[in-house]
């Protein structure tokens, strides 16, 4: 049995302005989001907004980043 869980998020609905996705600012073109890595037979499926699997994707790429550079240093 899968369970599927719809996790996290603003429903962007009720904002009047919509946020420029982070991919389509100019500071951010050289960084490369790192996404999720479920396992694909996971018991719980857990479904996130594309908002937050965005944001998530490049705190991963910025988090890699500085903790190679503090193990490099």
């Amino acid at each position: 049995m899968v369970m599927d869980i719809f996790v996290c998020g603003m429903d962007s609905s009720k904002h009047e302005r919509q946020p420029q996705p982070i991919s389509q600012g100019p500071e951010w073109s050289d960084v490369i989001p790192v996404s999720q890595n479920d396992a694909p037979n996971s018991i719980v499926r857990f479904t996130y907004l594309e908002r937050f699997t965005e944001i998530m994707g490049y705190f991963r790429a910025i988090f890699c980043m500085r903790f190679d550079f503090f193990i490099l240093s």
